[in-house]
């Protein structure tokens, strides 16, 4: 009798462990398309990006946007620095409001990584789905005039 208590204590907590791991995995699975932005894009997103020379070698890059139309549900900017073989950086960026109906976002690196940084605004999409509206900084600034 022992014995059938024992597997039945067995189950019921491998049956508590999945009932637990498909509650918290609800919210984990998300989905997100990544779409490039060209400059033409981002004026009528009505995105800006701009920098200036921080430091020696350094340059300060920023992002600013009104979130309205397509970008309304934003809920993060993300900067990544490197290839997606070899990445060094990988952040969300805190966000402020220069103005009440606009977000602004920056960050610093040395010159050669701009380059390989990109800023992505993330915008949520439905309740699993997620848009990247991904921006190549160096699509958008003039390296050597930042310097």
């Amino acid at each position: 009798m022992s014995d059938t208590i024992n597997r039945r204590e067995a189950v019921m907590t491998l049956v508590a462990a999945g009932i637990v791991s498909l509650a918290s995995s609800e919210q984990c699975f998300a989905l997100q398309f990544n779409k490039d932005v060209s400059k033409d894009e981002a004026k009528k997103l009505g995105v800006a990006i701009r920098s200036n020379r921080d430091g020696d070698n350094g340059i300060k890059v920023w992002i600013e946007f009104e979130p309205k139309a397509e970008l309304k549900k934003f809920t993060q900017v993300i900067v990544a620095i490197g290839s997606s073989g070899k990445r060094m950086v990988f952040a969300p960026l805190m966000t402020s409001h220069p103005t009440p109906e606009s977000v602004s976002a920056h960050f610093s690196t040395d010159a050669a990584n701009v380059p390989a940084s990109v800023l992505t605004i993330v915008v949520q999409d439905a309740e699993r789905t997620r848009i990247g509206y991904q921006f190549k900084v160096q699509d958008f600034i003039e390296i050597e005039k930042s310097r």
